[in-house]
């Protein structure tokens, strides 16, 4: 086969899958929801008031987008490559947010991003109780749930990009659509979503403008009202 031919086979594979997904209705419409998601939450971004952290938050939405689009491709491994990266770009936005020096230290290669500093440790973890604390101690029961999803969805993740004897023979090896791996990234990622907006609440509401807060409050209220604390905040 010539390289041409190998590479349009690859395309017309991917293709081919995601019509496959999109004519599922039932599929377009979780793909839509998330993809309306991913907007939801840059339009948070952007009214928050970020700082040097900013690019760490932006590459979480590309990761987003680019990852969503491979899942509906049946690139699954990558896809799920994609949401950790957009999990670890949150966490690592909000961590670096109020540890600048450790941020200048990873723009400039001198650190890499720690997940167990950064999301694990008790004593460090922006879910734990001395960080969530110091920025919005209402929300400390909410970071300690939602930091056990953001572990877990890291950890499945994780599962399928180290290609683990369970993840690996799940996936296979053909690009084709299937729907229960499409089923468990979408759910994954609408999860990952939730847990972000929380963080960002912990992080950042209190810093707000009222004009900021009053951007954002329709989209928590859509989508976490269920957060007791956060209609308390947003009260």
């Amino acid at each position: 086969m010539a390289q041409a031919e190998l590479f349009q086979s690859l395309l017309s594979k991917s293709n081919a899958a995601m019509a496959r997904a999109l004519e599922d209705p039932a599929m377009l419409q979780m793909a839509s929801a998330r993809f309306a998601e991913l907007a939801d939450l840059d339009m948070v971004l952007h009214a928050l008031p970020l700082r040097e952290e900013e690019s760490l938050m932006n590459n979480a939405i590309i990761e987003g987008q680019h990852a969503l689009l491979l899942g509906l491709e049946g690139h699954y491994r990558a896809a799920f490559h994609g949401l950790r990266l957009f999990i670890e770009s949150v966490v690592a936005g909000v961590y670096f947010s109020a540890h600048v020096l450790a941020l200048k230290q990873w723009e400039q290669h001198y650190d890499n991003i720690n997940w167990h500093k950064m999301a694990v440790a008790d004593e460090t973890s922006i879910f734990g109780k001395p960080f969530v604390s110091l920025f919005e101690p209402r929300l400390i029961d909410a970071l300690r749930e939602h930091g056990e999803n953001m572990r877990m969805l890291y950890h499945n993740c994780s599962q399928y990009v180290h290609a683990t004897a369970g993840a690996a023979s799940g996936i296979g090896n053909r690009i084709d659509y299937q729907p229960p791996l499409l089923t468990e990234w979408l759910s994954m990622a609408q999860t990952a979503y939730r847990g972000s907006l929380v963080m960002l609440a912990m992080r950042y509401v209190n810093a707000c403008s009222a004009e900021q807060k009053a951007r954002i409050e329709p989209i928590y209220m859509r989508d976490v009202a269920f957060v007791e604390a956060l209609r308390t905040i947003f009260s």
